[in-house]
């Protein structure tokens, strides 16, 4: 072991640790609006199905980090399908127009960038721990107004990072939890997280980890990447919002019809490095023994 490294693990302490998250989830945490009253709203349902039968609406959707990994499938399949009446695909900004990295981001995994010109699909760039997430005031009222399903895909993927740099994220998705929250929607609409299973890293109970947000900041201690995301989860868990859910997602693989898996991605990583250095780890499952991954 480095010494930088036996450095950085004598500096760590579970009890600061603990103390940060827990002020996190206080600080972020939107406990001041209540959700909307159902009598205040006028949908009543939302349908996933192909086929919306009378008094069901299909949803007008927001999705977060539409020109990474799993973003990117998420956009081309809904955009595939007749499921949602309009797409706004925000992203922050970066190099390059945000068209011209959607086309990356597809291609790279082998999807058709066709579904670019889907007339329902809206192309946003901004920042979500800004105010009126960096938009124009008018569009911002406009998705306050509209959207009825939310799924927050965004995060920087870092696993050394340490719990600070991960701040202005959760800062992010709490605006994000306050806006849906005072959406005239707000009582029938949904909100997903893509979560982690690194939220739970260290949950030490025999058996499986259940689907209930996790009371413990000590099933989180490990990375800083995972402690921000269990953070978030108690964050949503907290928000009052009728129809949030948390998906605690694990290494993910590549799609089914074109089998793409990125490069930079956990189980990849370790195949690369092992042929770089002639030998592969004993044990790379760490606690379960085993390496497993999912399909997007």
């Amino acid at each position: 072991m480095s010494t930088s490294t036996q450095a950085k693990r004598q500096a760590f302490n579970p009890a600061a640790e603990i103390a940060t998250m827990e002020r996190l989830i206080s600080k972020y945490s939107v406990t001041d609006i209540p959700p909307t009253p159902l009598s205040e709203t006028t949908g009543t349902k939302l349908d996933f199905a192909s086929s919306s039968p009378q008094g069901v609406f299909k949803p007008v959707a927001f999705i977060t980090g539409t020109t990474g990994n799993l973003g990117s499938y998420l956009l081309s399949s809904l955009l595939c399908s007749d499921k949602v009446t309009k797409l706004y695909a925000f992203n922050r900004r970066g190099s390059g127009s945000i068209r011209q990295r959607h086309v990356a981001a597809l291609q790279d995994k082998g999807l058709d960038v066709k579904v670019l010109d889907d007339k329902r699909l809206i192309l946003l760039e901004g920042d979500l721990s800004k105010d009126n997430f960096g938009l124009d005031p008018k569009i911002y009222e406009q998705l306050r107004i509209n959207v009825t399903l939310f799924l927050h895909v965004a995060w920087p993927v870092n696993w050394m990072a340490p719990l600070s740099q991960f701040e202005q994220s959760i800062h992010g998705t709490s605006n994000l939890i306050r806006f849906a929250k005072t959406s005239p929607n707000a009582s029938h609409l949904r909100f997903f997280f893509t979560s982690s299973i690194s939220s739970c890293v260290s949950f030490r109970d025999d058996g499986y980890i259940t689907e209930d947000a996790l009371c413990s900041p000590k099933d989180a201690l490990g990375m800083g990447y995972g402690q921000a995301k269990y953070i978030v989860d108690r964050i949503l868990a907290n928000s009052g919002l009728r129809n949030a859910s948390t998906l605690r997602i694990g290494q993910l693989s590549g799609c089914q019809n074109t089998g793409v898996w990125s490069p930079f991605e956990w189980i990849p990583v370790i195949i690369r490095s092992s042929v770089s250095l002639g030998c592969f780890p004993f044990n790379p499952g760490v606690r379960s023994k085993r390496i497993s991954w999912q399909c997007v």
